[in-house]
């Protein structure tokens, strides 16, 4: 890394380009995390490019956890209609968002922007559920 920093050369964003198969699912992950000021504004992340996905050569305004949290914002509701989805689970899944941040912030080990988008989309869909099962009990 040092040699890199050094040689003045970048990290490069994470391109997800062969996950996205449609040209209007590309267009449309342009238009929200890309070209929209929004996450600039509002959103307050350190947008670093080697923990950032890019699409089509540009990095997205956000992190890969931050994408993972603000998609699974917008998915919740989904959480609602799995009903038979045990607690424990839901608990399990807001536990392994809490492990990946922290150990990776220790530095005891590297997480991959993978395991930071899947914690990131896990942890609201949980806390919305975890949230509604305190209410209804």
């Amino acid at each position: 890394m040092i040699r890199r920093i050094l040689r003045g050369e970048k990290k490069q964003p994470l391109p997800i380009d062969k996950f996205v198969p449609s040209l209007s699912a590309k267009k449309l992950i342009t238009k929200i995390f890309i070209d929209t000021a929004f996450w600039r504004r509002h959103w307050h992340c350190h947008c670093l490019p080697e923990r950032s996905f890019s699409l089509n050569k540009r990095q997205f305004q956000i992190c890969a956890r931050c994408t993972g949290l603000a998609v699974g914002i917008i998915i919740s509701p989904i959480s609602l209609i799995a009903s038979n989805t045990p607690s424990s689970l839901w608990q399990l899944l807001l536990l392994l968002f809490l492990l990946d941040g922290s150990t990776q912030a220790l530095g005891l080990r590297k997480s991959n922007n993978s395991l930071r988008f899947v914690s990131g989309l896990a942890t609201p869909m949980a806390i919305v559920r975890l949230a509604l099962e305190k209410l209804i009990s």
